[in-house]
């Protein structure tokens, strides 16, 4: 069996900072109130689509980020919506792949 040769995967580059806020504000706000509309969620993942290809990002590079960004939110970890929190977050997720391949 071969060692794995790190040199071979490339590094993952993190959204830039101020797309990562919008995004976190639409999140959280979405999270608070689940009957609010999406506008503001659409507008942040459309926002996150067009730095990801600008800068030449693999749809890897920002799932990662987002799932990252998604981890250290405290608003949706805590208490007792667990399974909700999750099902938020996976919805999430597809939202996001989906603004990155339109």
């Amino acid at each position: 069996m071969m060692a794995h040769d790190s040199r071979l995967t490339p590094e993952l580059r993190p959204l830039s900072p101020e797309t990562l806020a919008t995004l976190r504000s639409a999140v959280v706000r979405l999270w608070q109130d689940r009957e609010a509309n999406e506008d503001e969620l659409h507008a942040a993942l459309a926002a996150v689509a067009a730095e990801a290809h600008a800068r030449a990002l693999r749809a890897e590079e920002v799932i990662v980020s987002f799932k990252a960004l998604l981890a250290d939110l405290p608003e949706i970890h805590a208490g007792p919506r667990r399974i909700e929190s999750t099902r938020f977050q996976e919805h999430l997720v597809t939202l996001c792949i989906k603004a990155y391949y339109r």
